[in-house]
């Protein structure tokens, strides 16, 4: 199944996916694990802290809104934690509050592993309304800027349980190429419906 989604990029290093980066991915040689060991507490624990940030997001973007408003809360919430891997000490407590986890560091992004893969399975073999097969995609990433060094139990987090790397730009010497590669990742994804995302 095609992943993609919504994109965050409330930090240096949370976006999109890869394709089309300047340089090679940074990543674990670890596979994602495809069927983690969580517990159906678990999968609830996630879900509960899910969908509080859910809300908590909605109550704010609501407040500036003139419209329509649609977000993914799993997506943003995904891309969040990826980068959650990597924070320590204030921006790890705060990053925390703002997720609602309630499980330890320990469980959570196995937890977050098992709630996207019994998300992706939902809808398998179903058909829309207009008759095409349902499709829930998602897709998060890290990007980084190029030159940065990043530990190997970061890189094999990530990859265990979001399937992910970084994918390095050169943000600080480059970042018209570097928002442009984004904007085009993200436009190739979504099929065109998401038009430059970091103007």
């Amino acid at each position: 199944m095609k992943r993609y989604a919504t994109y965050a990029l409330p930090l240096a290093l949370a976006a999109c996916s890869a394709g089309g980066s300047t340089s090679d991915e940074i990543q674990s040689t670890k596979q994602r694990e495809t069927a983690p060991a969580v517990s159906a507490d678990q999968l609830a624990a996630a879900a509960t802290g899910e969908r509080a940030f859910g809300v908590d997001l909605y109550t704010q973007l609501a407040k500036t809104s003139a419209g329509n408003l649609f977000f993914s809360p799993h997506s943003i919430d995904e891309a969040l934690s990826m980068t959650y891997v990597g924070a320590a000490g204030e921006t790890a407590t705060q990053m925390r509050n703002v997720l609602a986890y309630t499980l330890p560091d320990d469980q959570i992004h196995k937890a977050m592993n098992g709630l996207d893969l019994a998300l992706e399975s939902r809808g398998q073999g179903q058909a829309g309304v207009d008759g095409s097969p349902f499709k829930l995609s998602i897709a998060n990433a890290l990007w980084g800027q190029e030159g940065s060094t990043f530990l190997p139990a970061f890189l094999d987090t990530i990859a265990l349980n979001y399937g992910a790397g970084v994918h390095p730009l050169d943000f600080l010497h480059a970042p018209d190429p570097s928002r442009i590669t984004i904007n085009d990742w993200v436009a190739k994804e979504t099929s065109n419906k998401i038009l430059d995302l970091i103007p």
